[in-house]
């Protein structure tokens, strides 16, 4: 992924030696896969309940969509233990509309919840009709004004590059393509400014999340603690600079910084300093990054029972270039998490 062509964008590197650091797999809940022919041979592997979000006594709102946060794979090379058995996923500023800079090359079925926006940013599946992304991605960056709608934007799940233009061209008949009821942008949304940089798209006809391909993504009041390590995946640039017509999708892990400093993309003439009541901020190692075409793509984190939530979306980064300054800034869902519930009540039942 790289960051140069949005409004905003984030800088993401992958922090190699994790495990020895204490973030590897002695310390991580285990990751809960599911079978990938259970999910091809049978529609009712990851059945769905009949209340789609439940509110705990603490308040906190879970997404009760059964296949939340699960993969069909898993991610070992990260530190990630897989248990089969259980469930669950054992200067100034740019956007990022780029792909993952270093990384890894995503296989089928492993970032299900992954969406692409006429390939020019990223989303995240939430329910059968909802995506999460980022607001800036509707806008340019000459004029600053919107310029992409629902009538001009489409969704596109289980692609695993940038120029899938037709379902029947992708090799691992995963990708499927949707189009947009309504966008979304959150109401206190600026253009070029760092706040509610966060939107909700409605789809005109629901995603099957039963198929092989697509799965929710987990919704909690949660979010991540300083030192924790998270995903972030995208088809965003590869390579810093360079312009890609074809780019794969890829993932890299995060670390999440210590709120307690400013110095998230420091030194990039960023309006003001974080805001960590909003934002979330993660680096990785030196070249290992999300770049431009990544903006309003997942940034993952994992719950005590090994699922994967919704931590926050691909925001924005310093303009040093991608895989060069840490400190990536990402819209941090639990923020939002009453609007896009109220947003997307035909998934969430609010």
């Amino acid at each position: 992924m790289r960051v140069t062509e949005c409004p905003i964008w984030m800088t993401l590197l992958l922090l190699s030696g994790a495990a020895a650091d204490g973030y590897g797999e002695k310390n991580s809940p285990p990751v809960v896969v599911v079978a990938d022919t259970d999910l091809a041979e049978s529609p009712a592997a990851h059945p769905l309940v009949d209340v789609a979000l439940t509110q705990s006594a603490g308040g906190s709102f879970i997404n009760k969509y059964k296949n939340c946060g699960t993969t069909t794979v898993g991610f070992e090379d990260f530190g990630l233990a897989i248990k089969p058995k259980r469930l669950g996923f054992n200067g100034s500023t740019t956007s990022v509309d780029d792909t993952i800079v270093g990384g890894k090359l995503a296989v089928r079925n492993q970032l299900c919840w992954q969406v692409t926006l006429n390939h020019a940013c990223g989303g995240t599946i939430l329910g059968p009709t909802t995506i999460l992304t980022a607001a800036h991605c509707f806008f340019d960056k000459e004029t600053r004004k919107q310029v992409n709608f629902a009538n001009n934007t489409d969704v596109t799940t289980g692609a695993l590059t940038s120029a899938l233009t037709s379902p029947r061209a992708d090799p691992t008949r995963c990708a499927d393509i949707y189009k947009i009821k309504e966008v979304f942008l959150h109401p206190n949304y600026v253009y070029g400014k760092k706040p509610h940089d966060i939107a909700v798209l409605i789809l005109e006809k629901p995603i099957n999340l039963t198929a092989p391909c697509s799965c929710p993504m987990c919704l909690t009041n949660m979010e991540p603690k300083a030192g924790e390590r998270c995903l972030v995946s995208g088809t965003g640039r590869t390579v810093d600079g360079m312009v890609q017509t074809n780019r794969p999708m890829k993932y890299v892990t995060q670390v999440v910084r210590n709120n307690g400093g400013s110095d998230c993309a420091t030194g990039s003439g960023l309006d003001s300093p974080t805001d960590f009541t909003r934002l979330v901020c993660a680096f990785g190692a030196p070249g290992e990054d999300s770049c431009q075409g990544d903006s309003g793509g997942p940034f993952v984190c994992q719950q005590p029972d090994g699922r994967l939530y919704s931590a926050g979306t691909v925001s924005f980064g310093a303009a040093a270039g991608c895989g060069k300054e840490p400190g990536a800034q990402y819209t941090k869902t639990k923020f939002y998490l009453d609007w896009i519930v109220q947003t997307a009540k035909q998934d969430f039942g609010s």
